[in-house]
């Protein structure tokens, strides 16, 4: 018997009318930049937004959240190979964007990061509050993606794809160079993740999911 246990995944799916989406977002983003500084707590050289909730307001209005978070969602829902319980409501927790130029990366994280404001809720908005996902939109990209997401531990029938990585254990790394500007990738948020230095300039747009099983 095989059982596999399907957590881990990533998916991703285009967003339609992308270019006019890019239009209106990277001029936002653009106007704002000179405002954004990168967060003191990270280990990496890249913009974000991360850290300046007032700004990430102002841009990511209702127009993107349904034009883009919401129809992606919609179809991993649809897609999702295994059973799993379907939330009796969803919320955007927050979104955010990193720019990066040459020679820019972050490092290997999740977006369970431990001391981060990231999941402080308060005990109200707690309850009944779990199965996080987290999201990349890559609304610009001179160059080939350069997320790799990465798990640790091995597997035993490809040695081509495990490497002794960061702190010496095994881990299995994917990359996404198939993964072209105008999609969204969808993830759980406890999967580690980091990006490798950028060749060219590029855009993405980050955002986590907390959804309620009443």
């Amino acid at each position: 018997m095989y059982d596999p246990f399907p957590h881990n995944f990533i998916f991703w799916e285009p967003v339609e009318n992308h270019q006019e989406i890019k239009q209106i977002y990277l001029e936002k983003i653009k106007q704002r930049e000179h405002l954004i500084t990168q967060p003191e707590v990270w280990n990496c050289d890249v913009l974000s937004s991360f850290e300046c909730q007032q700004i990430n307001n102002e841009i990511f209005d209702e127009y993107f959240h349904q034009n883009v978070i919401w129809k992606a969602c919609d179809k991993l829902l649809q897609s999702i190979p295994f059973n799993f319980d379907v939330p009796s409501s969803s919320s955007v927790l927050n979104v955010w964007f990193n720019t990066y130029k040459k020679g820019q990366y972050q490092e290997i994280h999740n977006h369970l990061w431990s001391g981060s404001n990231l999941l402080i809720l308060s005990n109200e908005r707690a309850q009944n509050i779990v199965g996080l996902l987290s999201g990349i939109y890559i609304l610009h990209s001179e160059e080939t993606n350069k997320t790799v997401f990465y798990q640790e531990g091995m597997n035993p029938f490809d040695r081509t794809k495990m490497g002794s990585n960061f702190n010496g254990t095994y881990g299995i790394k994917k990359t996404t160079e198939e993964i072209k500007e105008g999609n969204v990738i969808l993830f759980p948020s406890s999967l580690s993740h980091y990006t490798v230095p950028a060749e060219k300039s590029r855009t993405i747009i980050s955002f986590n999911i907390v959804s309620r099983y009443d």
